[in-house]
Order: C-alpha cells, then structure tokens, then sequence
C-alpha cells in the first residue's frame, strides 16, 4: 500500500528476526515543474523523472527548478503519468543535474513543441539570457555548453540583447536578430 503512494519512490522489506519489520522509503525528487491551467489560474505540478506528478499546488516543496510548458492535459491530480514522449527529456533533465549542475541551474524554462503527438524541438530560457535557445528533442549536456559559451560571446560583443533566438537544432549555429 506504501509503494501506492504517489510521493513513494520505492519501497523494501527486511524482515529481521525474530520479530522485526524494516521498511525502507524512497521518495520521490521533482526534476521540473509544469503549470497547469485550472479554473483559470496557473496551478504547479512537481514531476520526477518517470513522469509522475506526486505534488500540486501549495504542498509543492521544491520552486527552483526549470519550468516545463507547452503540455497540455484536460485535468491535473497527483499520481497521474506524463505522457510516455516526455519521459527522455525528464531523464535527460535528471541525467543533466546529477552529471552537470552548474547547466541543469542555467534552465529556466523549456518550452516544448510538438507535431502529430511527437516532441521535435525544445526551446530552452537560459537564466541569465533574455534569448530563447532552440534545441532538438533531446536536451544534450554539450549542446547546452555550446549555447552558453555562444551566449557568453556574443554579451561580450553587446550583440545579446539584440539577439531574438538562437537556434543549434542542426548543429549549425544560427542566430537571429531583432530587427531595428
């Protein structure tokens, strides 16, 4: 019944004789937020890396995390699953705080876009950049440092805030400019 519970991870048995019981509780660790509409405000939703939602609303823990948009759901509740699509780009997203913190504190926000019920592309709002980064479907640790480095380069030549987006989709680098 423990392992049931949305919040609960994983859960394991030892028993230790002659009369002992030890439980043993995982939690589960948010890697993102996504805001839900409801009722015609912006409800959080904290998401682990398998896609289950296991907080929502005020009882969410843990507010400095990248935010997740462009999913759309008829109705939110704790326990329900991601959609099986987002689930490479949370273990991406997990992969990427253990392996690389210092990039995972960079994301503000990814904004999915999806065709025919596939994610193509993830538009990634670095923290210290007003400029939207378009990646492919996978968030790639080296992509990222890519983009912060041509970010980093172009601040130093005051070309950031003229900057509208810059896109590594194609492994070409690609930006645009706002026009004057």
């Amino acid at each position: 019944r423990l392992s049931a519970l949305p919040a609960v991870r994983g859960v394991e048995v030892h028993k230790r004789f002659p009369d002992t019981l030890q439980l043993t509780l995982t939690a589960r660790r948010a890697v993102a937020l996504l805001l839900h509409d409801a009722e015609g405000a912006s409800m959080p939703l904290a998401v682990d890396e398998e896609g289950v939602v296991f907080q929502m609303g005020l009882s969410v823990a843990d507010w400095d995390l990248p935010v997740i948009s462009g999913v759309k759901f008829a109705s939110a509740q704790v326990g329900m699953r991601l959609p099986e699509n987002l689930r490479s780009l949370l273990e991406d997203l997990q992969g990427l705080r253990a392996g690389q913190p210092e990039l995972f504190r960079l994301i503000s926000e990814l904004r999915l876009v999806s065709r025919s019920g596939s994610l193509r592309e993830i538009i990634v709002y670095p923290v210290p950049y007003p400029v939207p980064v378009r990646l492919g479907p996978r968030l790639q640790p080296s992509v990222l440092r890519t983009a912060v480095v041509i970010l980093d380069l172009l601040a130093k030549q005051g070309l950031a805030g003229r900057l509208e987006e810059l896109d590594l989709r194609t492994g070409e680098v690609v930006y645009t400019l706002k026009e004057d």
